[in-house]
């Protein structure tokens, strides 16, 4: 486990270590675990620079530093536990912000169940996409900017057609109310609205 699990002092042992094996209150080993970047991840990432970026691990800070300088993070914490992951999502939503979560790992399931939304990659464990809101086919980040138009594009098109439906009534419902709308007119006009929002939203689709 790492430092803070197993009670170890990384600088008495490997000051760059971030994986120790004990026994008792004995280190057997030590070990330093890497990440290696999906090819895709700087430029997922650069495409979302709009956003305000955070990278959480559990990984010691080091390491996470030396990630996160790659990428346009605008803040990395390393040496994290699930519950910390937990709290700082918290007090993100506490100030008011909108999180989405993006994770795979068995630790990441706590916070991907609190984010607003919440993203699992496809390689991720089961753990991870149980808890997630969306699943990626594929291990590539590259589909998240896209996704995420996507849902924009969907919420807009969502209050178009509220507004239309809200309309609509609004103009009908006098002329029906005082009968100088027949009733095969009112069926004529319900069908053509439908035929409105549904050919509205497929538009998605393009």
């Amino acid at each position: 486990g790492s430092a803070s699990f197993t009670g170890v002092s990384p600088n008495s042992i490997a000051p760059n270590a971030n994986v120790f094996l004990t026994t008792g209150d004995y280190c057997v080993a030590a070990f330093l675990v890497s990440d290696s970047l999906k090819p895709d991840t700087a430029a997922t990432l650069q495409a979302l620079a709009d956003k305000q970026l955070v990278l959480l691990s559990g990984d010691n800070q080091h390491n996470v530093d030396a990630i996160a300088q790659t990428l346009p993070i605008q803040q990395a914490l390393g040496g994290l536990t699930p519950e910390q992951k937990y709290q700082h999502v918290q007090a993100l939503q506490a100030k008011g912000h909108k999180v989405l979560m993006l994770g795979d790992g068995i630790n990441d399931a706590p916070v991907l169940a609190s984010a607003d939304v919440s993203l699992a990659v496809g390689n991720a464990t089961d753990v991870a996409r149980n808890a997630a809101d969306v699943v990626l086919l594929s291990e590539s980040l590259s589909t998240v900017p896209p996704l995420l138009k996507l849902a924009q594009q969907t919420r807009s098109k969502i209050r178009q057609n509220i507004l239309w439906a809200v309309g609509y009534n609004l103009l009908i419902l006098p002329f029906a109310v005082s009968g100088l709308l027949l009733p095969w007119m009112a069926v004529i006009g319900m069908s053509l609205s439908s035929i409105i929002v549904v050919t509205n939203s497929t538009r998605l689709l393009k």
